[in-house]
Formats: structure tokens, sequence, C-alpha cells
């Protein structure tokens, strides 16, 4: 974000301007990360009020919301939007994972494969291990301390740069 200069942040803040937050551009979920804080996909001008920018913001870092957590990490690999993690999902958060963001860097396809199966074998509650729900996901990653790292640390970029917290 830039300061106007009046000395006054925006009202708004663009996918692009999101996109180039250090945390966010090194991560290479940033563009999932994007969709959740509400930006429309692949569109850089798209623009959130810089209110509801803070209120995901804090939804990330605030300590003990576990369960909102839980909640956006599964919007974030559900990438087809249908509300369960189907292979197809499973797929692109693996390579996404494995690649670091570098769509160039070669997955091994059986190994991805077998990983995904085992997944879905050993947690899917669905009869025909085609998926895993919101409750298979909450029931596994549930039992992990993972919402004590998921957090974003929120630059301002500037001459003034200062690092924000919101805990």
């Amino acid at each position: 974000l830039q300061r106007h200069s009046t000395g006054n942040f925006p009202m708004e803040i663009t996918r692009h301007q999101f996109m180039n937050i250090k945390s966010i551009s090194m991560n290479p979920l940033g563009d999932r990360i994007a969709l959740a804080f509400g930006f429309k996909e692949g569109d850089p001008y798209s623009a959130i009020s810089f209110e509801d920018y803070m209120l995901h913001a804090a939804d990330f870092n605030r300590p003990g919301n576990r369960d909102l957590k839980l909640k956006i990490a599964f919007k974030i690999q559900d990438f087809d939007g249908d509300e369960k993690l189907n292979k197809n999902d499973l797929k692109k958060y693996y390579d996404t994972i494995a690649r670091n963001g570098n769509m160039a860097v070669p997955v091994p396809k059986k190994t991805r494969n077998e990983v995904i199966q085992k997944v879905l074998s050993e947690i899917s509650s669905d009869p025909k291990k085609k998926f895993l729900s919101f409750d298979d996901f909450q029931r596994v990653i549930g039992t992990t301390d993972f919402d004590t790292t998921l957090k974003l640390e929120l630059c301002i970029i500037g001459k003034d740069a200062k690092k924000l917290s919101t805990e």
C-alpha cells in the first residue's frame, strides 16, 4: 500500500497491490489467498475496500481464530469452489506447493497421484473415497497447530515503510 500525498491510506487496495505484499508475493498460494480476500481472479485492478482488507488480514492473524482459519485454509485448497477437495483440487494444491509456485518445475506425477490416493483412502468419509469434506479436513488438520503458523505479515510500502501487526 502506498500513502497518498496527503499521508492518508487509499480507500481501496487493488489485487496488484495485494500481490506485491512480500508475504503474498513469496507464497505459492498467493493467488488463492487473494481469492479468499475477495479479489477477482486474474484481474490486477480488482479492488476491495481497505477496511475489508484489514478485516481479512485480522482473520489470518488474530489469535484464537482456529475455526475461521480452518475454513479459510479449506477454501484456499478448494480450487473449483464446490466445497469439497476432490482429486483435481488436491492435484493443483500438491503441484502448487511442490513447485513452490514455479510452474516450470516438473512434479513427478506418479508420486503425486500415490500421495493423493493415500490421503483420500485414509481420510475421506465418502464411501467411494472421491473427495474430502470440510469435516474430513477439520478432523485431520484441526488436530495440528496450523493456526499458529497461518499468519500474514502486513507491510506498508513507501518511504516511511512500517510493519503493521494485527495482534
